[in-house]
């Protein structure tokens, strides 16, 4: 089985998938929800297949990039804050599916901490997040990527405090300050799909990509290899339902769609992020 995904596996207790954000994770939690007997969470919040339910689990945004920052603390952190938390959920459900961009720095740590999850890998085409993320919405209900300077909301420095950003002394951290926002998502969409590309080897036949263009463009047909790489069921008709809601869209956008782009702006985007573009394919 090669890193994308191409035949079904049997079901798993635990079924973690992430990404980028901006890849359709809010979407595809609520279809994880309206399978029989899982309890579906999106970014900490459980799902119900329409909209959060109220019942809240704490984030582990802050600690997003504490993983990052120093990798050999990410175990701990899922001890400390998540494993006895699933281990609840799961005596009162058949299965768990955690829906989150924040897992990318814990990718490595997963499956030694939970040995019998799957981990799927949603990719969204590098420029459609980078258009996605840099955003003009003010504010930003689900913040994932930088922006120009305004003044944030809390729940946005939240979020903000919590994101990827360079390791001192690399390249890009000597670049940063100099940086605009469309650079930063640029290496925040390639940075956090390498940590993703690097982990998938512990997993085996466990983890795998999808394309997010393919999962949410063919209707419930589209979400069938994810549904069933994850080992659940859900009904066609719930699926659609959940399809046809708008949910999460981003109506504001600094920039125009990539065919509309200048060459300086591709350029930008291949010296940044073109390596990890070429590992995906």
């Amino acid at each position: 089985m090669g890193l994308w995904h191409d035949a079904p596996v049997t079901a798993p207790t635990i079924g973690f998938v992430t990404g980028t954000g901006r890849c359709g994770t809010m979407t595809l939690a609520n279809v994880l929800s309206r399978a029989p007997g899982c309890l579906s969470l999106h970014e900490g919040q459980v799902r119900d297949g329409l909209e959060a339910s109220g019942r809240p689990l704490p984030h582990l945004t802050l600690q997003n990039l504490a993983a990052y920052l120093e990798p050999e603390t990410a175990g701990e952190i899922l001890a400390t804050f998540r494993a006895g938390q699933i281990a609840a959920l799961l005596g009162e459900h058949d299965a768990v599916c955690d829906v989150a961009y924040y897992y990318a720095p814990f990718a490595r740590a997963l499956p030694a901490r939970f040995p019998t999850s799957r981990l799927a890998v949603i990719v969204r085409e590098g420029k459609a997040f980078v258009r996605s993320a840099y955003t003009s919405e003010v504010p930003d209900p689900m913040p994932c990527g930088f922006v120009d300077p305004r003044e944030l909301s809390t729940h946005e420095r939240f979020c903000a405090a919590g994101r990827l950003r360079p390791r001192a002394g690399t390249p890009a951290d000597a670049a940063w300050a100099a940086w605009t926002p469309f650079q930063k998502n640029c290496w925040l969409w390639a940075e956090t799909n390498r940590l993703l590309l690097d982990a998938l080897p512990a997993w085996g036949e466990r983890g795998a990509l999808f394309r997010f263009e393919d999962l949410l463009s063919g209707g419930a047909a589209g979400l069938e290899p994810l549904l069933a790489f994850l080992g659940l069921e859900v009904e066609p008709a719930a699926v659609e339902a959940v399809l046809a809601q708008s949910l999460n869209a981003r109506t504001g956008k600094v920039l125009p769609p990539a065919n509309e782009w200048s060459d300086d702006l591709h350029a930008q985007f291949e010296a940044i992020a073109g390596e990890t573009a070429r590992r995906l394919g």
